[in-house]
C-alpha cells in the first residue's frame, strides 16, 4: 500500500488545522516559539482525497512514500495570519526565544 505524507492538511476535521483555526479564534494575542518561522506547504483535505485515490488505482505505486503538498509553502506565523484575517481578528503574534524546545539539558 501506498503512504501519503502531507504537512497540514487543510478541511474541517484535519488537526492540524483545527488546532490552528481554534487557537486564532480563542486566542486574543500569541507568545509563540520560534518554530512559528518553520516552512510547510499545506495542502486541502480534497486534494490529499484524489492523491490517494490516485495512487491506490495504480500498482506500481505499492510500499511507495508521496509527499504531498499545496502549491503554496508558507511560514507557519503567515498561516496564523491568514486564519486571522479570515475571521477578521487581529492577532499579535510575539515569538520568544524561551518556547523553543531544545537539547534537554541532561539529554
Amino acid at each position: 500500500m501506498p503512504v501519503i505524507r502531507a504537512g497540514i492538511i487543510v478541511g474541517r476535521g484535519g488537526i492540524s488545522w483545527e488546532l490552528t483555526r481554534q487557537l486564532v479564534e480563542h486566542l486574543p494575542a500569541m507568545i509563540t516559539p520560534r518554530w512559528v518561522a518553520t516552512r510547510t506547504q499545506p495542502i486541502a483535505v480534497d486534494d490529499v482525497v484524489r492523491y490517494l485515490l490516485g495512487v491506490l488505482a495504480r500498482p506500481e505505486a505499492a510500499g511507495r512514500v508521496f509527499e504531498a503538498g499545496g502549491p503554496e509553502v508558507l511560514q507557519y506565523v503567515t498561516m496564523l495570519c491568514r486564519v486571522a484575517a479570515i475571521q477578521h481578528r487581529p492577532l499579535p503574534i510575539v515569538p520568544v526565544p524561551l518556547l523553543t524546545p531544545g537539547r534537554p539539558p541532561c539529554g
